[in-house]
């Protein structure tokens, strides 16, 4: 298979003249003979194929060997009505654009049908732009998704136009058809769901359409109903179409529209910033069209601009939001409502703040601040429609400033720069808070004034309360470990950019990207998105919480448990207790004991005891609490329910599985009558439920359970929501604890589909999935899968999260036992004493991980004869015991075991040595401990 560098070369080296060409390999290839022979062969066989499709039942493919050249047209610059080209009859020209025509035709073989098929104008490089469309056809070809229309085929005519072959939609671009049918802003928004999911389901496949603009979203109906159809998928990419001066001002005056709708980034001259959050930002332009009958920049102002203004405009001009530019329509607006069946004071209404926001998000210039995907401003209009609140949110005044910084650097000295930035940049969105609470202070003083005043200073109150929901909800969506896979991603295209920058040799470059990924694969970087958290988000924010806040406790509390929560889900356990604590004084002092805010926040703070291993001190809180809530507040009110499901997971933790059903199963029926049945508390209780029961072997209880929550996650969020993955991937480990392996690995395969379609091959979700399907087949002693899905596991950790991530050594604990059962001890043994030292570090001397690996690794020691390592590892913790009251008795015990057989087996190797005296020894103080006879067995169990 040819390396990506090699196909680059190919590609360029067909754009070269034929006498140049060989000169440009030897420059592009600098001197690598491996490379030169994979891009020489890739030159050969494309010399040698004359095309690059090869259809069943054809060795070669003769193109437009029936074409009809046309009187006065030798070119083949135009087309007629019945001309044949190869296998397609034209039948009707259907439209008509910058790149050429496209027609209705029929298929002659190998089935007769109606497709439409694209003629791209003379002169657009025929044969790279065939090669780029064949680098695409594989992924464009397992495209399945209802809304896209499906690209068959492309060639070249005789006369040299590449033609591409697609489903032909008989439909008409989605504006102009919510225009015709009068379709009000929640129908367009629904109809735009589905503009998303079939933009999502492409990038899933690798696929960025680059061209997303309304002649491009078709829409027809069937049965009645509005169907939406995405096509072009994958042409905008083969005929390589981005800004350049000649494409202004040969092309962009036929592509009506399309420099409206192209990203910052598709106006520069590279492709190395193309990614899925083009696509999303093309999205967005679509979407301000749909609410506002026009785009960011107005077409026609745009088309009149030189080339230079036009990139411009593009990259650094921020358009207005579309409620502002509804507000400066004037003649317009009018008819604008009306296309929308509502009135223009309402539709601007309606409009402005989350709409505004979602549209907003998506036309950042800065495409890390966009959407990530498409999936996710679906999600975000489907908040918005549900009256829920939206993720997306107007850039805070610290991010405004240092744009601000960015485009004036020559008039602004260092030295105030990294002052104003500071502090702008503390807490966010913070800024908006207080700005909100000043204005309501200022409406109280008022209020005495007048009804009026006081009127405003309520609705100002509940604004601020709108301000501290939105900052817990964009707390509660921050994800760590994903911080940490985009925070090597920009480093690697960091370099990259830098190498294209300073025009260094791509073999230079990438020579250097791939050291900084060697380099990085050592490195935890969701550690180090964690602690840039607690150093620039968290322990600012606290500190400025507590200084703004200071006659606001109510405010400061709310702020604070918000602080506390997200830093305890994201591991940051110290950093969570001291506002966690805080919280419960605040409201202790201000609502007093019983209030259920108060109870609430420590109902919180024991989840943090108990996630930091406190179990005694989290148990003893949450009774406590309990009955405080049943005194106060009844045996049926909400945070009474929220005590027992939250203390149901603490006796979960302790292994206390009867009592933990016990108290799911009186929260449940809550729960499904107060939330609803698919509500996240819910359906997470139903799911804890399962857990539990399945803890205790009633699997034939549990079983529906599982499955239950599952259906529910789907319907609730979606069939690719993380949250429905992780449910299958519990129903997996259902089955996978019922020993029925084969339906734990067709439910975990089910989930890897899933995950890699939604989430990509790098999330954290899909390598635990991939991690577990290694485990059904170790189970399952199909040790040559479990080998290569455990060693797949471990690389994609190491890779995305470091080598020292708690995940990535589980993975080579993992991937350890499995080689050990191949009998590949050498390798084994080394994965064993890395799992072991790095599980010391991250969780310490006697966590049950540090000792199953140690023990693993002794058991596999002793095996192989090498005693004096064992007696090294053993002996060594051993000596840890009398300053570590965690290390159990259990444990004492079995090392103390381990060391009498050591000696045993070393004695029988290497008699006369002394080694009998020492197994003695160990054996008497064994005896001494458990009073119990001592056998030799096996060190460590398992396979």
């Amino acid at each position: 298979m040819s390396s990506a560098r090699a196909k680059d070369i190919f590609l360029e080296a067909l754009g070269q003249p034929p006498e140049e060409r060989t000169a440009f390999v030897d420059r592009a290839c600098d001197g690598d003979t491996s490379l030169r022979a994979e891009v020489e062969d890739l030159l050969k066989t494309h010399d040698e194929a004359g095309q690059f499709m090869n259809r069943p039942g054809f060795d070669r493919i003769t193109i437009a060997t029936q074409r009809t050249v046309v009187d006065g047209d030798p070119l083949g610059t135009c087309e007629l009505q019945g001309v044949v080209i190869d296998r397609y009859k034209l039948l009707e020209q259907i439209g008509e654009g910058g790149f050429g025509t496209v027609w209705m035709a029929e298929q002659r073989e190998p089935v007769t049908r109606r497709v439409a098929l694209k003629i791209i104008k003379l002169g657009m490089d025929t044969k790279q732009v065939i090669a780029r469309f064949e680098a695409e056809r594989q992924a464009l070809a397992i495209m399945d998704h209802p809304n896209i229309a499906k690209v068959f085929d492309a060639g070249a005519t005789e006369t040299g136009r590449p033609y591409f072959v697609m489903e032909l939609v008989k439909g008409v671009p989605i504006t102009q058809y919510c225009d015709a049918q009068n379709l009000a802003p929640r129908d367009r928004l629904e109809l735009y769901i589905s503009v998303c999911q079939a933009v999502q389901h492409a990038h899933t496949k690798g696929i960025i359409h680059r061209d997303i603009k309304p002649s491009n979203v078709l829409v027809s109906r069937h049965d009645d109903k509005p169907v939406v159809k995405v096509i072009d998928f994958g042409i905008a990419k083969a005929t390589a179409a981005r800004l350049t001066e000649k494409t202004v001002f040969t092309e962009f005056r036929q592509m009506i529209g399309t420099p409206a709708y192209m990203s910052p980034e598709q106006a520069g001259l590279s492709d190395l910033d193309i990614d899925t959050r083009t696509d999303v930002y093309s999205l967005g332009v679509l979407l301000y069209e749909l609410l506002t009958g026009t785009t960011p920049f107005d077409v026609k102002t745009l088309l009149s601009a030189g080339y230079a203004e036009i990139q411009r405009v593009i990259r650094e001009v921020e358009p207005p939001t579309p409620s502002s530019r509804l507000s400066t329509m004037k003649d317009d607006l009018p008819s604008v409502a009306a296309n929308r069946r509502t009135e223009p004071a309402h539709l601007m209404k309606l409009v402005r703040g989350d709409l505004d926001w979602i549209v907003m998000k998506c036309l950042e210039k800065d495409r890390a601040r966009r959407y990530e995907t498409a999936s996710g401003m679906a999600a975000d209009i489907q908040r918005y429609i549900a009256g829920e609140p939206v993720l997306a949110a107007p850039p805070s005044a610290g991010y405004k400033f240092r744009k601000f910084i960015l485009r004036n650097k020559a008039s602004v000295t260092a030295g105030a720069i990294v002052a104003v930035v500071l502090i702008a940049g503390i807490i966010g969105t913070t800024w908006g808070m207080i700005w909100a609470l000043r204005e309501r202070d200022r409406a109280d003083n008022a209020a005495g004034e007048a009804l009026v005043a006081r009127g405003e200073a309520q609705a100002r109150s509940k604004d601020l309360e709108k301000v501290v929901a939105f900052q817990s909800a964009q707390l509660s969506g921050v994800d760590v470990m994903q911080m940490g896979v985009q925070l090597r991603r920009d480093m690697l295209n960091g370099i990259r950019l830098a190498g294209e920058r300073t025009r260094a040799p791509d073999t230079a470059t990438e020579a250097s990207v791939a050291a900084a990924d060697g380099a990085l694969a050592k490195v935890d970087l969701t550690g180090v998105a964690r602690s840039a958290m607690e150093g620039s988000i968290f322990k600012p924010s606290i500190d400025a919480i507590r200084e703004q806040f200071v006659d606001h406790p109510k405010i400061r509390a709310d702020l604070l448990m918000s602080v506390s929560d997200t830093a305890r889900r994201l591991g940051a356990l110290d950093i969570a207790e001291g506002p966690g604590v805080e919280a419960v004084e605040i409201r202790t002092a201000d609502l007093g004991p019983n209030d259920a805010k108060t109870l609430d926040a420590r109902m919180y703070h024991a989840l943090l005891l108990k996630d930091k291993g406190r179990l005694d001190e989290s148990e003893r809180e949450m009774k406590e609490c309990i009955a405080l809530a049943l005194s106060t507040h009844g045996n049926n009110s909400e945070i009474t329910m929220d005590l027992r499901a939250n203390f149901a997971a603490v006796l979960a933790a302790r292994a206390q599985f009867q009592d933990a059903a016990d108290l799911y199963r009186l929260a449940l029926p809550w729960y499904e009558e107060h939330a609803g049945r698919l509500d996240q508390q819910t359906l997470g209780s139903l799911a804890s439920l399962a857990s539990a029961l399945s803890n205790l072997g009633r699997f034939e209880e549990a079983e529906p359970l599982f499955r239950e929550s599952v259906q529910g996650f789907r319907t609730a969020y979606g069939k690719n929501n993380m949250r429905t993955l992780q449910a299958l991937n519990n129903l997996a480990g259902f089955y996978r604890a019922k020993k029925d392996y084969g339906k734990a690995r067709e439910v975990y395969e089910e989930a890897l589909q899933a995950g890699r379609q939604a989430l990509g091959e790098d999330h954290w979700l899909t390598l635990m999935i991939v991690d577990n399907i290694g485990g059904i087949l170790f189970a399952q002693d199909h040790f040559d899968g479990a080998a290569e899905f455990a060693r797949s596991a471990l690389n994609g950790r190491q890779r995305v999260l470091g080598a020292n991530h708690a995940a990535t050594l589980r993975s080579c604990f993992n991937l350890a036992r499995v080689l050990e059962s191949k009998g590949k001890a050498d390798e084994a043994t080394t994965l064993y004493r890395r799992a072991a030292e790095g599980f010391r570090g991250a969780y310490g001397e006697f966590h049950s991980y540090t000792i199953s690996a140690r023990t693993a690794l002794s058991g596999l020691l002793i095996a192989r004869g090498r005693f004096q390592e064992c007696s090294d590892l053993l002996l060594s913790e051993s000596a840890q015991f009398d300053g570590h009251p965690e290390a159990t008795k259990d444990r004492r015990q079995a090392v103390v075991r381990a060391l009498s057989i050591l000696y045993e087996k070393w004695d029988a190797a290497e008699p006369g040595k002394g080694y009998d005296a020492k197994a003695a020894t160990w054996r008497a103080k064994l005896h001494a401990s458990t009073s119990q006879p001592v056998s030799s067995q096996p060190v460590a169990g398992g396979k």
